[in-house]
């Protein structure tokens, strides 16, 4: 009998274009899964940006352990986790991968990755590549209904949006359920004009006035976009701050601390570390003046402490993550363990935005154990493949004795699921 993962890895390997040796640097993995990618000479509008070897082996072993998620009965699971190996792929510049496994999608989640190819194009100034992936897109949009029709068309409006063609947008994002209405606002607020921002600013209170908390989230999202767009303003961006803060109130606690870590990012974006270790701190006041449950408590500090060291305050940044870790020690195993690897993931990510790869590694570690402690296989591939792609947006590499446990973890998923 053939083991599904190695099924799973030859459908990749068949697909996955040759820029994996040729647009890559450093040192290759060993036992690459890299190595077996078939010399296709891929569209030159496709060619992946320069990445390590090593990141490129982490997220197609991510895939390879997502697709080993069998259809019956987790296609949900799959197909949400391949998807988010396609994210990353494209937060990477590795548009060649992230078409290889759009195609290897098997539900309404492959039209929204051909919407999210789409979008990358257009946002990289490539509208050519754009159109052929909202084709795409919208050829398959008859595979998803409800809320999940609606995710596919906002990404295409999203997507027209940047492409300026506003009527095709409209058409798009009309009669949108709850969920999703006030997402294309945001991608509005990206390419609004001064001029416009009383309009959009009127529209987004409209929204926020709402009894709804999708669309309440969806508004302050956009106000972020505003945010971003006038940065240089700061009499604009001062109003919306005030009116994120305002209307945040009747959010729960994590949307309001991750509202002023977001706008902490656009600042960050910027260059602006006065501005960004400002909202730090009023986020991470929600950490020391509310009691949170451990899962949360590790995650949401590795949130805060990640942003705090990026904003230059290094030395705090440490101590706070050491006292994280040690919290962790202490309260982890009360944890349920489909959890763990979560909450460690976000500590990692914190440990390297310090620069501090050897105790990121270490971190990392321990998430691979901790997400190996649920017997079934399914959580164990979830865990396994986020990890994964974790440690590749975030630049850290593996030292052999990971490698070789991601390995076996990912050879040895199997029934029960």
């Amino acid at each position: 009998m053939i083991h599904p993962m190695r099924t799973a890895f030859t459908l990749l390997t068949s697909t996955l274009l040759a820029t994996a040796a040729t647009a890559s640097v450093g040192t290759q993995p060993p036992d690459s899964a890299s190595s077996a990618i078939l010399a296709v000479e891929p569209e030159p509008a496709w060619r992946d940006a320069p990445l390590e070897a090593y990141r490129r082996e982490l997220f197609a072993l991510a895939f390879e352990v997502a697709s080993a998620i069998p259809h019956e009965p987790h296609i949900k699971t799959r197909s949400r986790m391949q998807e988010q190996v396609v994210e990353t792929a494209l937060a990477l510049d590795q548009p060649t991968s992230a078409v290889a496994f759009v195609r290897q999608i098997d539900n309404w989640r492959r039209a929204h990755g051909n919407a999210m190819l789409a979008y990358y194009w257009a946002d990289a100034g490539n509208k050519e590549m754009a159109q052929e992936f909202l084709k795409a897109a919208q050829d398959e949009l008859n595979s998803a209904e409800d809320w999940r029709r609606d995710r596919v068309r906002v990404k295409i409006a999203q997507t027209y949006l940047l492409l300026g063609q506003d009527p095709q947008a409209k058409l798009y994002s009309t009669n949108l359920v709850e969920s999703e209405r006030g997402k294309v606002e945001g991608i509005a607020a990206r390419t609004a004009s001064e001029e416009d921002f009383l309009s959009q600013a009127s529209e987004l209170d409209m929204m926020l006035a709402m009894d709804d908390q999708d669309i309440n989230k969806n508004a302050l999202d956009s106000y972020g976009e505003l945010f971003g767009r006038h940065y240089d303003n700061e009499e604009l961006r001062a109003e919306v701050v005030r009116k994120v803060k305002a209307s945040s109130e009747k959010l729960p606690v994590f949307m309001r601390l991750e509202m002023l870590a977001d706008l902490a990012k656009q600042a960050l974006a910027h260059d602006d570390r006065e501005t960004a270790l400002i909202l730090v701190d009023e986020a991470q006041s929600f950490l020391t003046d509310f009691e949170w449950a451990p899962r949360y408590h590790v995650e949401y500090w590795g949130l805060v402490i990640g942003l705090r060291a990026k904003a230059g305050d290094v030395d705090t940044a440490r101590t706070l993550a050491d006292e994280t870790l040690a919290y962790y020690g202490e309260k982890g195993p009360g944890i349920v363990n489909i959890y763990r690897a979560q909450a460690l993931r976000s500590l990692a990510e914190a440990y390297a935005a310090i620069g501090d790869e050897e105790k990121a590694l270490e971190v990392y570690k321990l998430a691979v154990e901790e997400g190996f402690e649920n017997p079934n296989s399914r959580p164990r591939a979830e865990d396994l493949s986020q990890t994964l792609t974790s440690m590749a947006r975030v630049s850290v590499e593996p030292d052999a004795v990971l490698w070789t446990r991601v390995r076996q973890i990912a050879e040895g998923l199997g029934a029960p699921w």
